[in-house]
């Protein structure tokens, strides 16, 4: 940890005179690089103290006049979903860092339309890895080379190091970590250890790394995030990334959606959206020209609003208990 604060401090991407958005739980790592990104800056820290905060957190940057955000990309999705991603809402805002899960181009695609002078810093960094790891800035001028299916993860901080592990080449494979982040490992879990954390070769030197569990691949310098190794499922014995698929759904005007395996069926819940009716059929359609046959879901339920876990990612656990209670769609 004191390696990240002091890169956090010496990053210099926070000032004095900035105002601060707490939105994350302290129960989530990311939660840090807001209390610390203030405490050694001397900024000022404004928590998400509303229940409101929580489904409309662009109402909270409007209320306390907010400068940096740092928070998942499924916020942004929030901020969409209520249609305040609108510069009454955000106009305060310089500075938008993003963590926990990919970014998507139409994320900034909506940032720049309502912020065209606001700077997106992505991140990208497990929980072992002592928060985040890499950097990117983004601006309007320069996030369209950064963007393919997701938005590339940026390269990584001082002192640390990525490798791709188990591709086909040096361009595809596992992330690997390596550098003085690293966490020892995981308390009385001796065997989950010695499985995550493994001496692996980095130019020649044998290095202690982190096998992140997340496939990647390298375009034109950039690394992109493509899926969980454990989201690759069979469907009908075709195999399929769930990420892909709940892209192509966020491409037709879901902000909000998760893709999951339920029952040897291929299942997405769908937050509903205010004021718009649903048609299945013509999502379907839609779906029908972009990804093929197998890969559309059989079974896809509105929901008021997808669970969410405490560190604000989507709760597939919940979403497939929902399912599983059979709940009619909303």
């Amino acid at each position: 940890l004191n390696h990240y604060i002091a890169w956090v401090r010496d990053s210099k991407t926070v000032t004095v005179a900035d105002r601060i958005a707490q939105y994350s739980t302290i129960a989530f790592d990311v939660s840090v690089t807001d209390i610390y990104g203030a405490l050694t800056t001397g900024a000022s820290l404004y928590p998400a103290v509303r229940r409101s905060d929580r489904m409309f957190p662009a109402r909270l940057v409007a209320r306390e006049r907010l400068t940096v955000w740092n928070s998942t990309p499924s916020v942004i999705s929030l901020m969409i979903q209520a249609e305040e991603m609108d510069r009454k809402f955000l106009g305060s805002l310089r500075l938008i860092n993003t963590c926990g899960e990919p970014l998507l181009p139409i994320h900034l695609e909506r940032v720049f339309a309502a912020l065209p002078d606001v700077v997106v810093q992505n991140s990208y960094g497990p929980t072992e890895t002592t928060v985040t790891m890499t950097e990117l800035r983004l601006t309007r001028d320069n996030f369209r080379a950064a963007c393919r299916h997701t938005v590339a993860i940026g390269s990584p901080i001082r002192g640390m190091e990525i490798v791709l592990c188990g591709g086909g080449h040096a361009d595809e494979g596992e992330i690997a970590i390596a550098g003085p982040q690293l966490a020892l490992g995981y308390l009385g879990d001796s065997e989950r250890t010695a499985r995550s954390f493994r001496t692996i070769d980095v130019d020649g030197v044998a290095k202690r790394a982190y096998l992140s569990g997340d496939w990647a691949e390298r375009h034109a310098g950039y690394v992109y995030f493509k899926e969980r190794i454990d989201h690759q499922v069979k469907i009908r014995g075709f195999r399929l990334e769930l990420d892909e698929v709940a892209r192509a759904i966020h491409d037709q005007g879901y902000a909000v959606t998760c893709v999951l395996k339920w029952r040897d069926q291929l299942a997405a819940v769908i937050e509903q959206k205010s004021g718009v009716e649903f048609d299945e059929m013509r999502l379907r359609a839609a779906l029908a020209q972009k990804i093929d046959d197998y890969a559309i879901p059989s079974i896809i339920r509105l929901i008021d609003h997808v669970p969410r876990t405490q560190n604000d990612k989507l709760d597939r656990e919940a979403i497939s208990a929902w399912l599983d209670a059979g709940e009619p769609p909303v």
